[in-house]
């Protein structure tokens, strides 16, 4: 008990900050292998390398540090099992000696005590072990610590048309700093095409994610087919909505698994006949295996055209209410430009559509145009 009163806590420390570092180092390789031409064109400088070395050698230190701490428990168990022994050997020399103690006695005494010290230097070597769990359950505490998002209890209803979204005097901050979005109001009304229009910067695409649900607005509020958002069951919602972010990923798996996301509603030819409407027809035919092709982010058979066309149909696929797009044609050939276009003014009739783009050819399509301005509605017509 003496031994862990004085260092089981300075144990428990130093692995925590040992397993921080170790999870820091893996997390640059992790982005040094996600960004390899990028490290490739300036390997001159050699920052990979050195940022590896740092973190490195913060790993080793803190792992010495621990390190540390282990060896004076185990020395210190082995001092306290020499003396505890050499103790019960001259108390029960002793005691033989002048006949107040037999043989039988002073031998089990001596395999009990031996037995006892024995359990414990276990218990001292299997404390690495002890401090692995303690760190793991620390990281894990850390993720369930997370704030989670608030979800209503309104299921939305079901509906052959799209839906109407409104913001009313929504304003939104980070962390209460200076107001990224002001007074926002707009309708957008059912079965109509709208384009958002501005400067980078000025918080279009922000509108996009607090229209998914991924930011609730720091104040105002925003209504789905007239109920507040905060009101309504996310991920109900979000199945009769697509949404293409730049900033979205391809995830591990097949070029399959990132359209399809495990939706079982929607079955590959649905999936082709989606392709060949947005001119992403050839996309299957661009990986060596098909749609069975594994694929990753950091893949390098993923072409910047091929990435966008598997996001779109992830978006696309399925009979969506609410569409969501972040500059869909941005990069890409003339024959998609047109066929994304013709199948966007196709199912207007039965979804909403929402766009944020500079692109002007999107804008002969619009219903409804919203330019933003500085985190505010600058015209709207």
């Amino acid at each position: 008990m003496i031994i862990f009163n004085f260092t089981l806590e300075s144990g428990i420390k130093s692995s925590l900050e040992e397993s921080d570092k170790k999870y820091e180092t893996a997390s640059w390789i992790e982005d040094i292998a996600a960004s390899v031409k990028t490290f490739k064109i300036n390997s001159e400088s050699e920052t990979h390398l050195k940022g590896a070395d740092e973190r490195v050698l913060g790993y080793l230190d803190h792992r010495t540090s621990h390190f540390r701490v282990l060896v004076i428990q185990y020395k210190t168990i082995i001092a306290f099992k020499v003396i505890i022994t050499l103790a019960m050997l001259a108390i029960g020399t002793y005691l033989l000696v002048n006949q107040k103690l037999n043989i039988g006695a002073f031998i089990a005494t001596e395999i009990v005590v031996l037995s006892i010290m024995s359990a414990v230097e276990k218990l001292i070597v299997s404390l690495e072990s002890y401090y692995d769990v303690i760190a793991s359950l620390a990281k894990l505490t850390k993720v369930t610590e997370l704030e989670e998002e608030k979800n209503g209890e309104i299921v939305p209803a079901q509906k052959e048309e799209g839906m109407e979204v409104e913001f009313k005097n929504v304003d939104f901050n980070f962390n209460n700093n200076i107001h990224i979005l002001q007074d926002i109001n707009f309708t957008i009304k059912e079965n109509t095409l709208t384009v958002i229009t501005g400067e980078l910067g000025s918080g279009k695409s922000l509108l996009l994610n607090m229209m998914a649900g991924f930011y609730p607005p720091t104040a105002g509020s925003i209504l789905m087919n007239k109920i507040p958002l905060k009101n309504i069951d996310k991920d109900k919602l979000r199945m009769e909505m697509g949404v293409y972010l730049e900033d979205m990923r391809i995830i591990q798996g097949t070029v399959q698994d990132n359209i399809l996301l495990g939706n079982e509603n929607i079955n590959t030819e649905e999936v082709l006949a989606l392709s060949e409407k947005i001119g992403a027809e050839n996309i299957s035919s661009q990986f060596t295996s098909g749609f069975f092709t594994n694929i990753s982010e950091t893949d390098p058979e993923i072409s910047f055209s091929s990435k966008k066309k598997i996001l779109l149909l992830r978006a696309m696929a399925g009979n969506k209410k609410l569409l969501l797009l972040e500059d869909p044609i941005d990069g890409m050939n003339d024959t998609f430009k047109y066929k994304m276009l013709q199948y966007l003014e196709e199912i207007k009739h039965k979804t909403t559509i929402v766009i944020v783009s500079q692109n002007s050819e999107i804008l002969h399509y619009a219903d409804q145009h919203i330019h933003v301005e500085n985190g505010s509605i600058k015209y709207l017509s």
